[in-house]
């Protein structure tokens, strides 16, 4: 079944099952579409992005048995044995897809290696990124010490000012209006592309910083909702930048210090999550293959009444359809995981087995993932997305309907990054 026919709208789904758990998802336009609100969406810009990869990515597996064996000392049996059940959960699912799909696995894309290139995973450009900000607007020194008002409504602004860097750091910037608006930044003058009803806080996610953010939300959301109260939020999606060898290589973002747990961004985030997330709310974390990574959000989860509910793989696919690598491989695996979990669950639900989707998608720019922004929302089952409070921590583009927070919460609301329709 076809997207437009599974979700009666303008869909980035190419392909869903008639159950709601095998999905292929096209990464550009679920982003391009998540710039627009779901009843508004007439013409639609396309965001930079690379080619799909048209054949498996080249082996990383041991070639040896005497590798093999050291390979197999080196990882515990918990990512062994969780790496084998995704492998049989993935491998079937792909199965059943090509059965019952024939159309493509993605869309046409904007291609432009200009752009591109400074955000590739690649020793080539780690000058680049170590002379350069990571946000073309960031200014840390000149807003360390600064308390500005929490809240810049840019309703009430006068369009295309310019404003300064410190301007946009450390507060809430909202657009309240159903059409997007443009912010001018910097003294480079970068033209963000602001989505209608969206808001941003553009901030590093450490523990001194978490104060400030509540303070802010509760200025965007003073009255409480029929669902969440002053500040709070329905929905948090989180994708930490979970320790990755090739990350550090391409120093793309600061990943978590595990040699100083009180710095460790993770904890912070969840001391704030009883305040932060709704008495019935969705939270959502991207986990990387290793259990030790996988139980550390279950434990989040524990701590903070949340049951888990649902666990959502992504499979990265080539544009034929085949894994960019072995679905067994004992090194790296083809896919990313999502859990998703619920806040005070009826008793009835308690204990109920995991739900497990597969997301198809074929990979795009290093760390961009599948915009899931309308899954979550039907996962919470309210009729009408739009009166849900959604956060995304961690976030690098402004989308429609949700608060972004991040220290590069922007970048990819940059015009830059767009091929403007027609």
């Amino acid at each position: 079944m076809d997207g437009a026919s599974c979700l009666g709208k303008q869909t980035d789904h190419l392909f869903c099952s008639e159950d709601g758990s095998l999905h292929i998802i096209d990464i550009p336009l679920s982003i391009a579409l998540s710039q627009h609100l779901e009843s508004n969406v007439q013409s639609l810009n396309k965001i930079a992005s690379v080619s799909a990869p048209t054949e498996p990515y080249a082996s990383t597996e041991p070639n040896s048995e005497k590798a093999r064996a050291n390979l197999l000392d080196r990882i515990d049996a918990e990512t062994l044995e969780r790496n084998e059940r995704n492998a049989a959960f993935v491998c079937e699912g792909l199965h059943r897809i090509k059965e019952l799909h024939s159309g493509p696995w993605l869309s046409a894309r904007f291609l432009d290696p200009t752009i591109t290139a400074l955000n590739l995973p690649d020793s080539r450009n780690r000058e680049d990124h170590t002379k350069q900000p990571r946000n073309s607007y960031r200014n840390d020194i000149a807003v360390t010490k600064a308390r500005p008002q929490k809240i810049l409504n840019l309703d009430h602004t006068i369009k295309d000012t310019a404003w300064m860097n410190s301007d946009l750091r450390r507060r809430i910037v909202y657009n309240p209006t159903n059409l997007a608006t443009r912010v001018v930044a910097g003294e480079e003058h970068v033209h963000l592309n602001i989505p209608p009803c969206s808001a941003f806080y553009v901030g590093k996610i450490i523990p001194s910083s978490i104060g400030h953010f509540l303070e802010s939300a509760k200025a965007l959301y003073p009255e409480p909702s029929m669902t969440a109260a002053p500040g709070q939020f329905d929905i948090i999606l989180m994708d930490p930048p979970w320790p990755n060898r090739s990350i550090a290589r391409g120093r793309h973002y600061s990943v978590f210090d595990q040699r100083n747990h009180n710095q460790d961004t993770l904890a912070a985030i969840n001391s704030m999550l009883p305040q932060m997330l709704a008495p019935n709310g969705v939270l959502a974390v991207w986990v990387t293959n290793k259990a030790s990574t996988n139980q550390r959000v279950v434990q989040i989860f524990e701590e903070n009444g949340i049951e888990m509910i649902e666990e959502w793989i992504w499979l990265k696919v080539t544009s034929n359809g085949e894994p960019v690598l072995p679905i067994n491989g004992m090194y790296r695996q083809p896919w990313e995981t999502c859990l998703v979990g619920r806040r005070n669950i009826s008793s009835d639900d308690l204990g109920h087995e995991v739900k497990r989707k597969l997301i198809v998608a074929c990979p795009e720019l290093h760390s961009r993932k599948p915009w899931i922004g309308s899954m979550l929302a039907e996962v919470y089952g309210i009729q009408q997305p739009g009166e849900l409070r959604k956060l995304e921590i961690f976030a690098r583009c402004v989308t429609a309907s949700w608060c972004a927070w991040g220290d590069e919460a922007t970048k990819f609301n940059d015009n830059k990054w767009w091929q403007q329709s027609g």
